[in-house]
């Protein structure tokens, strides 16, 4: 039994990040999604170890944490003013590579999830829209949590008319950590059965075909619109 919600002209509200790489979408268009890889994964594919290309150019962290390692082998004297200077020095220098490999650490893990939430959605929930591929859309009574996650972030609020299907499940199974291979497995299996574990990050997997019918800049023009206070 797989959590498969099949619908026709139903209201549903889409997060649009307005980035240079994301083709903006507007107000009286038609789009079907479903047929390739959406702008999340072709970023993280794409993407990988180049958080910010022109600062990390060339930057390989394993390298990096191998030359770091090498060079306070070599830089110990028995002077303590140069020794507490040369301390400082490998401070700043340790927690800039600390920073940078969390970063990269972070991408790996997010890529590993996702291919690992594909592989079990393929071998035991092969009806239901793949992250991939999908449209992560939301209700208007959710969507102000999902705001809240995407802070700081330029985007805006787009209202969509959907004919087709959709998952719903928790997206709190989506946690890029270093757990063991088995746990990601396991949430997996949570995520695509649709075990709610709070109502904070409810989200809806779409496949299928939707107009845009309306657009809005923030939340305050939506609800202004609804007439919500």
């Amino acid at each position: 039994m797989t959590n498969k919600n099949v619908f026709s002209n139903q209201d549903f509200y889409h997060i649009q990040k307005l980035v240079p790489s994301h083709q903006e979408w507007f107000k009286g268009q038609k789009h079907e999604i479903g047929l390739v890889y959406n702008y999340f994964y072709n970023g993280l594919r794409n993407h990988l170890g180049l958080f910010n290309y022109d600062y990390y150019k060339n930057k390989l962290i394993i390298k990096e944490i191998d030359e770091f390692i090498g060079l306070n082998e070599t830089i110990e004297t028995d002077d303590f003013k140069e020794n507490y200077f040369n301390s400082l020095v490998k401070i700043r220098s340790l927690t800039s590579l600390v920073r940078d490999s969390q970063i990269f650490l972070r991408q790996y893990i997010k890529f590993i999830q996702e291919e690992i939430f594909e592989e079990v959605r393929v071998n035991h929930f092969p009806s239901l829209p793949s992250r991939q591929k999908c449209l992560f859309v939301t209700t208007f009574n959710e969507i102000e949590n999902w705001l809240e996650i995407f802070k700081g972030s330029p985007y805006k609020i787009l209202k969509l008319k959907l004919n087709g299907y959709f998952h719903r499940t928790s997206g709190i199974y989506i946690d890029a950590d270093t757990y063991p291979l088995k746990d990601f497995y396991e949430k997996a299996k949570s995520y695509w059965s649709g075990e709610i574990l709070n109502n904070n990050e409810i989200e809806y997997l779409f496949y299928g075909k939707l107009s845009i019918i309306d657009e809005y800049d923030s939340i305050s023009e939506l609800k202004k619109n609804m007439n919500v206070q």
